[in-house]
């Protein structure tokens, strides 16, 4: 990421000894969304919408209206928030402490998230 360019860049090219991991999507009842294998890794935005998880996605997963805001659960499996994610989440009112954006997010392991919009 530049100066120039803040926003950052992601590939959907896992690394070829990647393993596979499983996201357990969780709507406001608690119950069980969606559940599907993808390699570790890889971005959770884009699986979601491969997967048909309804996500936000006004800025096109470049991390700058916040719309794609998850909860993933404690201990879970994904890359750090750096700081252009957490200012945008804070900038839309979400809390960067228990709040990733979907598009910013890796997924290493197994992992759940949920989304008060599900």
């Amino acid at each position: 990421m530049s100066e120039s360019n803040p926003r950052p860049s992601f590939s959907v090219v896992a690394p070829s000894n990647a393993q596979v991991v499983t996201v357990r999507c969780v709507g406001k009842s608690g119950s069980t969304v969606r559940e599907f294998s993808m390699r570790g890794g890889l971005n959770l935005w884009v699986f979601l919408r491969k997967h048909g998880v309804p996500v936000g996605a006004a800025c096109s997963g470049v991390g700058v209206c916040a719309a794609c805001h998850v909860t993933v659960s404690p201990g879970g499996n994904v890359s750090p928030a750096n700081e252009f994610e957490q200012e945008s989440l804070r900038r839309h009112g979400h809390d960067p402490q228990s709040q990733r954006l979907a598009c910013l997010c890796r997924v290493w392991g197994d992992v759940t998230v949920s989304a008060d919009y599900w």
